[in-house]
């Protein structure tokens, strides 16, 4: 049995047909119930809060190269890529080939000297994280709640040393290749996660714990 709309149109399955008992003026009548749909941030509303966390963390990317960030220099500019990982000598205490000798190994002839390069780079790396706990947070809550916690999480203390000290790529690496292997997990692309999961590692190897969490997740 359905329900009448204007008109005495009959409404069924979201679409309104003529009733029998309507006019020929009705004929041609048809409604369709529009449904909600999620609205989601336009780019200028993202590039506001980049703008916005550029202006916020000013000061920590006009920074200058700190304590271990010499140590790797000095490694990517006396060494080859070969050579720094398979015999890493500027701070050979952890294993973490990808955001120390490959990430500085990469940036330095581009940066010649200049730390600015270095934390842009990392910044980006920062905003990559940011997109990705945003996708993961829209898994559980509504989108104005995951841009509320992206926005706690890139506020927090920690996030100026980590853009300060150009050493925390390890850190920010790290982050992001956990959260890309989440996202990719996620939608059933395990090759892909496996590989993000490795590049995590490689980076730190606080990432070690992760197939745990993603046994617990399915």
């Amino acid at each position: 049995m359905g329900v009448f709309g204007h008109r005495g149109e009959t409404i069924e399955r979201g679409i309104a047909r003529p009733s029998p008992l309507a006019g020929p003026a009705s004929a041609g009548l048809e409604c369709r119930i529009v449904t909600s749909t999620r609205i989601r941030p336009t780019w200028q509303a993202l590039l506001l809060l980049a703008l916005g966390l550029v202006a916020l963390y000013l000061g920590a990317l006009s920074a200058g190269f700190l304590n271990d960030d010499h140590l790797f220099l000095e490694e990517a500019r006396t060494r080859t890529l070969a050579e720094a990982w398979s015999e890493p000598q500027g701070l050979a205490n952890f294993f973490r080939p990808l955001s120390r000798q490959v990430w500085f190994g990469l940036l330095t002839p581009v940066a010649d000297g200049q730390a600015l390069v270095f934390h842009l780079a990392n910044f980006a790396v920062f905003l990559a994280a940011l997109a990705l706990l945003a996708d993961l947070l829209l898994v559980w809550v509504p989108l104005s709640a995951a841009l509320a916690g992206v926005l706690w999480f890139a506020l927090l203390p920690l996030q100026r040393v980590n853009l300060t000290w150009i050493s925390c790529s390890q850190d920010l690496l790290a982050l992001v290749f956990v959260l890309a292997t989440l996202a990719l997990h996620r939608r059933g692309r395990d090759r892909l996660a496996w590989l993000t999961y490795l590049a995590a590692v490689l980076s730190k190897e606080s990432a070690l714990p992760l197939p745990a969490l993603l046994f617990l997740w399915d």
